[in-house]
């Protein structure tokens, strides 16, 4: 079997489970393989490697990687023993487990896929399976030392400390759309290109996955060998994209929201969200929401109920944040969103017309640029109209309008602000070392920090000290 052949029956696996008719884009399949090729090459030549694959969005970039993984085992030649598949939020990481899941069963039957999902640290961190989904958040704080299992022996505080890493080192690194974990000071992409070139640079396999990277990111992986750059575009239905509202200064609110079709509905922070979800339930069947505020189990249910609307080809809503930006395998006819950022609106708008359904995407105004940062929003709002002409499968047209928002100008206002923590975290990464403790600072990979917060029951808090606990009813009143 070769890598064109493990494509094709990925595919047609998932097309199976979706109760998709079965149909292979020929002339796409050729050019995914020379991708996957062309993939496999590189990771089987010299080791210390930063791959980046720029392709539009629903081009088929997860077939592409796992197959290059999976081909190992086809061909019984080796260059990594795990592939960590790493998403810029945790939300979807189930579907794109199911995914991932069904192209493993189908090649390699005994191979196994797991999820770490950052919320609990296990002893098993990072190698639960050959094949694990995670967060960056999950995998930089392991990389840092801060998220690992730790135990007391003889009154001193020990841990594998150094375990995630040497796991990472010998790993296959996929990055997807990572850089969309930005923040307001700029320090998450920032950070995270750091590590990147670290493990490269100590001989690591990485592979960034992208449909919206601004160029100036770019400069921030000064890995010491230069990056290997694929860009692909591909020739797609354009979907039609209706600034009018936008232009008239009309905010989106619930009863402009009508379910025509497969319809989603993308806002910019949980609140909004859930008012639209509370309306929108009353009124149409099938409504959901997905936001990354949301249990495990929760988010898990709503997409199996999802999945079976899709399976029988029922019309559904689905109200979302940026948690249903990325990852997210169903095509809908209608969108509307919220002004956000341009690579934001790129990716919502790239939800929709997935299987060449007419679609079209309405952009609503915004007076607060919360959660996001006001130049962005400002910059954003200035290219709009651009984006009604943007061939949105041509990977040149949407660094061009990306670019014009995310500047070498707008970065460095952002960076600025970040400055301090930015020095903090490349004091701590200097001071970090094998086989040692970790440094006694504070570390950030936003400018927040990551906790792991336990709530127990009240026959629990009466066994319990209480000086380590918050009472329930103070909480809610303080809150």
């Amino acid at each position: 079997m070769e890598l064109n052949d493990l494509i094709r029956e990925m595919i047609k696996a998932w097309s199976e489970y979706k109760k998709r008719d079965i149909k292979i884009d020929e002339k796409k399949l050729i050019i995914q393989t020379q991708i996957a090729e062309r993939i496999w090459k590189e990771v089987n030549g010299k080791k210390g490697k930063l791959i980046i694959v720029q392709a539009p969005t629903g081009f088929g970039k997860t077939e592409i990687i796992v197959s290059t993984f999976l081909y190992q085992w086809i061909k019984q030649k080796w260059f990594a023993g795990r592939m960590f598949l790493v998403e810029p939020v945790h939300a979807l990481l189930r579907q794109i487990y199911k995914r991932t899941k069904i192209y493993q069963e189908k090649i390699v039957p005994d191979l196994g896929v797991g999820e770490d999902h950052g919320e609990v640290v296990y002893k098993t961190f990072l190698y639960t399976s050959p094949i694990t989904l995670t967060t960056v958040d999950a995998l930089v704080y392991g990389y840092l030392a801060q998220r690992v299992n730790t135990w007391v022996r003889k009154d001193v505080r020990t841990g594998r400390y150094s375990f995630p890493v040497g796991i990472l080192m010998n790993s296959f690194l996929v990055f997807d759309e990572a850089h969309l974990i930005q923040d307001e000071v700029f320090l998450a992409p920032r950070v995270l290109a750091k590590i990147i070139c670290s493990l490269v640079d100590a001989g690591a396999i990485v592979l960034f996955s992208t449909a919206t990277l601004p160029s100036e990111i770019l400069n921030y992986f000064s890995c010491e060998e230069k990056p290997v750059l694929i860009k692909q575009s591909e020739e797609r239905t354009q979907p039609k994209i209706d600034i009018d509202n936008f232009k008239n200064g009309n905010s989106l609110t619930p009863e402009k929201i009508e379910c025509n079709g497969r319809t989603l509905v993308v806002v910019n922070t949980v609140k909004k969200a859930r008012e639209i979800y509370s309306y929108l339930k009353g009124k149409y069947d099938h409504v959901f929401i997905l936001h990354s505020l949301m249990t495990n189990e929760d988010r898990t249910n709503t997409i199996n109920k999802i999945d079976d609307l899709d399976k029988n080809k029922k019309e559904f809503l689905l109200v979302g944040t940026q948690a249903t930006e990325v990852g997210l395998d169903y095509s809908f006819d209608t969108l509307y969103t919220e002004t956000a950022p341009i690579d934001s609106l790129i990716q919502r708008i790239g939800r929709i017309g997935r299987q060449g359904n007419a679609s079209i995407a309405k952009l609503y105004y915004t007076d607060k640029s919360a959660p996001y940062e006001d130049i962005v929003i400002l910059h954003t709002s200035n290219v709009i109209g651009e984006l009604v002409s943007t061939e949105l499968g041509d990977i040149d047209q949407i660094t061009k309008i990306i670019d014009k928002v995310y500047g070498k100008v707008v970065i460095e206002r952002l960076s600025e602000k970040g400055k301090k923590f930015y020095l903090k975290t490349i004091e701590y990464l200097e001071n970090l070392h094998l086989f040692a403790y970790p440094p006694d600072e504070t570390v950030f990979l936003r400018p927040s920090f990551y906790v792991t917060l336990y709530v127990v029951d009240e026959s629990s808090l009466k066994k319990e000290n209480e000086n380590y606990f918050i009472d329930k009813k103070d909480l809610e009143k303080n809150h």
